[in-house]
Order: structure tokens, then C-alpha cells, then sequence
């Protein structure tokens, strides 16, 4: 039986757009030039000003993505229940958007796997299946005297204890990926219980505008 989620407390968006710096030419920075053009000293201007117009606009638009997102979450989660795995658009007064939920998810570390399995139980283990495409070389352990040397000379002939120290074991991925929703469903039962499963599943899931 699932474990009850604890209640989070999502922080409020916040929009600060700080006033624009004095350039200033100090020791060790870059060197300040004033082009002698009109048109070049303006279009400067503009970049500037555009540049700012841009990042608030990001910021607003990530809020309001995101209050479109819980609810489509939701709604997505209780159509899956009802066996409706599509993707959908939402109308809003005049415009139209799209929320996507794929099959792919972000990196799936052994940490998430083992919490999500502790939450929803053992028989959510074949979801989950290796992924060999995350294997890689283990940075820090090459750094250490000696070590990249020898995996120059020969892979083959480092040894187990050496070659199982330097790989990092890989991640997790969704068995199965276009049928992960649907298995989700038939096992969760509850919108509430899918919908925490998409997100602890980190399963890729966006809206975008048409």
C-alpha cells in the first residue's frame, strides 16, 4: 500500500528585474570601449534593455507554466486512470497550449529507484530497467595519481577491481517507455497515487504552445 506524500509548500514566484550597473573599467576586468558611432551606442542600448525585458518575461512565463502544469498534471493523471493516455491541448480565453507527457525520463539515480520502490512497493521493480547508455568514466578516480596512465596503456589489463572502481554504475530508465503510463495506471488505481508516480518516476513531462 502506497505511503501517504508529504504536503509540500511551493514557493511564491517572486520578479526582480535589478536596475541596470554603471559600467566601470577596474584592474583585471575587461577594458571599457565608447564606440564613436551614434547607431552603435544605441543598438548597445537596446541589447542591454532587451536583455532585461528577456529574462523578466522568462521568469513570468516559467510561473505561469507552472500553474498551467499542476493542473494538467492532475487532469492527465485522472484521464490515465480512465485508460485516456494522450497527450492534450488546453484553451484558454483566446489561445491554446499543449501538455506533453512522454515515456522518457531524466536521469533515474539507484537513490530514486529505492525511494520510489520504498513509497509504492517491490512490484514496481520491473518498471525500471538498466540503462547502459549512462555508463561512464568515474573523473575523480582518473585524477588519482597514476590512474590515467594506466587505463592508456590498457583497458583489457587493469584488472576487475580496477575497471569495477573506475565506471560509475549506471542509471535507470522506464521499462518499456510507451507502455509506462498505461502499467502505471493499471497498478496505481488513484489519479492522486499516478500523478505522484509521474513525477517520482521523473518521467519528462512540458507544456509548450502550439
Amino acid at each position: 500500500m502506497a505511503k501517504a506524500k508529504k504536503a509540500t509548500t511551493k514557493k511564491k514566484f517572486e520578479f526582480v528585474v535589478k536596475p541596470k550597473a554603471e559600467a566601470k573599467s577596474k584592474k583585471g576586468k575587461l577594458e571599457l570601449l565608447t564606440p564613436s558611432k551614434k547607431e552603435v551606442l544605441e543598438a548597445v542600448d537596446k541589447v542591454s534593455e532587451m536583455s532585461q525585458t528577456i529574462k523578466s518575461l522568462d521568469g513570468k512565463m516559467s510561473a505561469y507554466k507552472e500553474i498551467v502544469k499542476n493542473w494538467a498534471a492532475e487532469t492527465y493523471a485522472e484521464r490515465a486512470i480512465k485508460g485516456k493516455y494522450g497527450n492534450f491541448n488546453i484553451e484558454g480565453d483566446s489561445e491554446v497550449v499543449q501538455y506533453i507527457v512522454s515515456g522518457r525520463a531524466s536521469e533515474i539515480t539507484e537513490e530514486d529507484k529505492e525511494n520510489f520502490l520504498d513509497t509504492y512497493g517491490e512490484k514496481f521493480d520491473p518498471m525500471f530497467e538498466v540503462d547502459y547508455s549512462r555508463y561512464r568514466f568515474n573523473a575523480e578516480f582518473l585524477k588519482e595519481e597514476g590512474n590515467l596512465e594506466k587505463f592508456s596503456k590498457a583497458l583489457v589489463a587493469l584488472g576487475n577491481d580496477f575497471v569495477e572502481r573506475l565506471i560509475v554504475p549506471a542509471g535507470y530508465k522506464p521499462t518499456n517507455g510507451r507502455e509506462v503510463i498505461p502499467n502505471l495506471a493499471k497498478l496505481a488505481k488513484k489519479a492522486d497515487i499516478l500523478s505522484n508516480m509521474i513525477t517520482d518516476m521523473k518521467l519528462v513531462a512540458f507544456v509548450k504552445s502550439k
